[in-house]
């Protein structure tokens, strides 16, 4: 760790990893300004940033600046906020005379950040309903359970970036499939068969049993329980490093057992490259570790594909939009009618 009273230039680039980091709080230089000419120097000779020492991050890559201190002025800074994105603060207004560094430079740079920034934010979000997701899971349980399941199930769509129809027909394939529909969140034999199976990491006696398949997607094995553990800690989702290990029965549950889902999605495997690439049998093989069910997965792929943008919730708005409209036109024809007659009536009386 540097030594906090050190001075020196500040960091050319960051570059910031994407796996599997979620922070908030902390902050970091991320552009440094090009170099300022020989006059800008003699304008200016105290240009030089005053850092304080960056911290070591998981997934954050840091490098210090070789160059003459006096080469850049202050940056842009920015917060890394959980979940993605980026919180850019004010640019200082230090720019130096001259034409390589000025205000319109810092300003276009911290509006290419922003801009960035908002790319998470603008993905579409799928609000699926109870009666869409029965749908795509072929109706192997009741509405009503399925209703209970809709919003964990589109908690876990908007957390593995399955925001396309390619994407949300693979994730209710495979997880179709594994689940028959969202029926069974635990494996329906005892698990005996996994004891002793190293590659799992079942080193202890009983760990067949303890670590048997569950959640939607059937995590299997004492150390994938305890990756998905320490993920779900570090996403700040679980209370402890190893919360599904000390408790392994609460991946079965509604409120637990997507969360196992998106784990094996996003980090355990890259499920959603096979999904844009429609790789039905590359996915599978990354989930089964084979081919076992193919004809099944690929029957409920087709059928989710086959359901288009409605598998994204967005036909629903357009459909109740539409009942609405025919509705109203429908009730205002009867009370025209209904007025017309009345009218008529009241004619026919006085003429009489």
């Amino acid at each position: 760790m540097p030594n906090p009273s050190r001075r020196f230039a500040m960091p050319t680039a960051v570059r910031i990893g994407l796996a599997g980091f979620a922070t908030s709080g902390v902050l970091l230089s991320v552009v440094g300004l090009p170099g300022a000419t020989p006059a800008a120097q003699a304008a200016e000779p105290d240009a030089v940033a005053d850092v304080r020492p960056l911290p070591q991050i998981p997934g954050v890559d840091l490098e210090e600046s070789t160059a003459p201190a006096r080469t850049r002025v202050g940056p842009p800074i920015v917060r890394l906020k959980r979940g993605g994105g980026l919180d850019v603060a004010a640019v200082p207004a230090r720019a130096a005379a001259g034409k390589s560094v000025g205000a319109a430079g810092s300003r276009a740079r911290t509006a290419r950040v922003k801009r960035l920034a908002k790319r998470p934010a603008q993905r579409p979000t799928v609000q699926m309903d109870a009666r869409t997701l029965s749908k795509a899971m072929g109706g192997t349980v009741s509405l009503h359970r399925y209703q209970e399941l809709v919003p964990a199930f589109n908690k876990a769509l908007a957390a593995a970036h399955a925001n396309t129809v390619r994407r949300v027909a693979m994730f209710t394939a495979q997880v179709g499939h594994e689940s028959v529909g969202l029926k069974y969140m635990e494996e329906i034999a005892s698990g005996a068969d996994y004891n002793g199976r190293v590659d799992l990491g079942n080193t202890h006696p009983g760990d067949g049993e303890r670590f048997k398949g569950r959640g939607p997607i059937q995590v299997t094995g004492r150390h994938n329980y305890r990756e998905v553990s320490r993920w779900a800690y570090r996403q700040g989702l679980v209370p402890t490093r190893d919360y599904f290990v000390e408790h392994p029965g609460r991946l079965a549950s509604d409120r637990q057992g997507f969360k196992g889902v998106v784990w094996y999605w996003t980090q355990a495997r890259d499920m959603n490259s096979y999904a844009d690439d429609k790789d039905i049998v590359g996915a599978t093989e990354a989930v089964n570790g084979g081919t076992n069910g193919l004809e099944d997965r690929v029957a409920r792929w087709h059928r989710a594909l086959d359901m288009g943008d409605e598998l994204l919730g967005k036909d629903q708005g357009k459909h109740a939009g539409r009942a609405h409209k025919k509705a109203h036109k429908k009730a205002h024809v009867k009370a025209h009618k209904k007025a017309h007659l009345k009218a008529r009536a009241k004619g026919n009386n006085k003429r009489s």
